[in-house]
């Protein structure tokens, strides 16, 4: 039971990390050079690194991937009351936390010795 509350809340920070950079990303929307940097540059590194690192602690990596696509699209459905954000960052975000989770679990099937080279 332990174990699944550490899990929980770390799917609960990765969310919120994710969530709140998306929700600062559309809230600098005025600024076009500073939405895109943020939406096109930060957002995807920063759901790959949270993956990573969340696959990397022990968590299923495909839970560890799913969380940031997600929050990306409730950023933008919450500030713009209703409308679908853009489908290039939310893709983007997706493919990176995909090789983010997917790094992060073979890092961690070497760590533990399953890796391609033990048998």
């Amino acid at each position: 039971m332990k174990n699944r509350k550490r899990m929980a809340l770390r799917l609960a920070a990765q969310g919120a990390i994710v969530f709140f950079l998306a929700l600062g990303a559309e809230l600098v929307r005025p600024v076009r050079w500073l939405h895109l940097v943020a939406t096109y540059g930060l957002l995807p590194l920063a759901g790959a690194y949270t993956a990573y690192r969340i696959v990397r602690a022990g968590v299923n990596p495909y839970l560890g991937w799913i969380l940031p696509p997600l929050a990306a699209t409730a950023a933008g459905f919450l500030v713009s009351l209703g409308y679908a954000p853009a489908a290039g960052p939310v893709l983007l975000t997706a493919f990176f936390s995909l090789a983010g989770a997917a790094a992060g679990d073979v890092v961690q099937k070497q760590r533990n010795g399953r890796g391609r080279g033990k048998r």
